[in-house]
């Protein structure tokens, strides 16, 4: 407790970084102290952690520093999570807790570390929920349970019937000699042993209270994600709105795009589908991002992900979304290829040859996208059992007419061998469009 109020002391007096993260650590040192009195031995655990975080965010703060603590720092960085990452894993069980209190320590301390956020820890946080990484939560062993449920129905009621087709072979012929008998019995059925069967009552009454308790825990379970969920949410947008770093900003599209899909449909989980999705097209899609000429790779593999995941897309809307996306990972394609570009040094022989303006296509890695969007049409137009829409060719005329004017060529020649006349009406429609951007 002592070394809690003396590093909060040193935080206000000082500060450590930048008076963002100086808030964010005398929040939690705080929290973490009022913990100790309702929870004190998850309070002192908690207090470990953040006091190693703030030690490792001071050292490395830190200047003068000698070779050996400097080489010591490196060994120890390789083999240790950053001091981020540890601290993002504390948020996320404090936001795991059903607090409104938590829940605000929770998101004014994310906000003041989003500048040193890094890509593994926001991994951690998206975990949460890309439904590739979760796939044993408690919405998939609830399916997998009614499922075996009804699995058990279906097999009881073969039995029975099989019982009863048997059982009617042998009893035809017997029904006349002892029918006699069955009617004179039928009224005088009693249980032998009442207190016997009190004891079959009881047992039956328990089990299927223990099955009906079974099944609250596991709503009670489905709802508590639901809101971890929605809350990680809130993370996210907080991400979206405060960072521009490009690298971040990819991570995000993928499994959000998943955790659409998934809840799309389920009537329980109708708000985190409809926050999802306002997250991914108001915010996302809408991003402002600073580009470096490493992110040219990353976006490229994540534009021919979501070009794949077009091509199977059950509906629509869901196709609309993959098509929103590629727009944005489009974006960021052009502007990674133009910063390369201009960091690559001119010889003084090609100086000249430089300073006249180059067109985008002729970037190897923009060649590839108009490749790609290509075999899109080509499939669209000749595949009958395509899952394309339109919109997505639609969207590359109207957002990028320098690389939807290459697909010209194409059009002209798929428009005519079209599949049906839907097809051959929208590729019509193309190229109106495209001739009109010419003129």
């Amino acid at each position: 407790m002592d070394t809690m109020w003396k590093t909060v002391e040193k935080l206000r007096k000082k500060k450590l970084v930048s008076s963002s993260e100086c808030t964010a650590f005398q929040c939690l040192f705080l929290h973490a102290g009022l913990l100790l009195l309702s929870e004190p031995e998850q309070a002192l655990d908690l207090l470990k952690e953040i006091q190693e975080c703030h030690q490792r965010l001071s050292a490395r703060g830190t200047r003068q520093k000698s070779k050996r603590v400097r080489a010591a720092a490196t060994e120890e960085s390789e083999e240790e999570p950053e001091w981020v990452e540890v601290l993002m894993d504390v948020l996320l069980g404090l936001l795991w807790r059903p607090s409104r209190l938590l829940r605000n320590v929770v998101e004014h301390v994310f906000r003041g570390l989003i500048s040193r956020l890094t890509p593994a820890a926001l991994d951690l946080l998206l975990a949460v929920i890309d439904p590739k990484k979760n796939a044993g939560d408690v919405y998939d062993e609830e399916e997998q349970e009614e499922e075996e449920d009804e699995m058990d129905v279906d097999e009881e009621e073969d039995s029975d019937d099989s019982d009863d087709s048997g059982d009617s072979d042998g009893s035809n012929d017997k029904v006349g000699l002892e029918k006699g008998d069955d009617d004179d019995d039928s009224g005088d059925e009693m249980p032998e042993n009442p207190e016997e069967m009190a004891r079959v009552d009881s047992a039956l009454a328990a089990v299927f209270k223990e099955r009906a308790e079974v099944k609250r825990r596991r709503r009670e379970d489905k709802l508590n994600m639901l809101h971890f969920k929605l809350r990680a949410l809130g993370l996210l947008e907080a991400v979206v709105q405060r960072s521009e770093n490009a690298t971040l900003l990819m991570r995000i599209v993928e499994p959000l795009l998943a955790l659409v899909n998934k809840v799309s449909g389920d009537r329980q989980a109708a708000p985190l589908h409809e926050k999802a999705t306002a997250l991914f097209k108001q915010r996302v899609c809408k991003a402002r991002f600073v580009v470096q000429p490493s992110d040219l790779a990353p976006s490229m593999q994540l534009l021919e992900s979501l070009l794949r995941m077009a091509r199977s897309s059950p509906t629509l809307v869901a196709c609309t979304l993959c098509t929103h996306a590629s727009m944005f990972v489009l974006r960021a394609v052009k502007k990674s290829a133009v910063a390369m570009a201009a960091t690559e040094k001119p010889t003084k022989r090609k100086r000249t040859e430089v300073e006249t303006p180059v067109s985008l296509p002729e970037f190897a890695s923009l060649q590839r996208v108009v490749e790609l969007f290509r075999s899109a049409l080509e499939e669209f137009l000749q595949k009958r059992s395509t899952r394309l829409h339109p919109i997505l060719f639609i969207e590359l005329i109207a957002r990028h007419p320098d690389l939807g004017k290459h697909l010209v060529p194409d059009l002209e020649r798929l428009q005519p061998i079209a599949v049906n006349k839907y097809r051959r009406k929208q590729a019509s429609l193309m190229l109106s469009t495209l001739s009109k951007e010419k003129k």
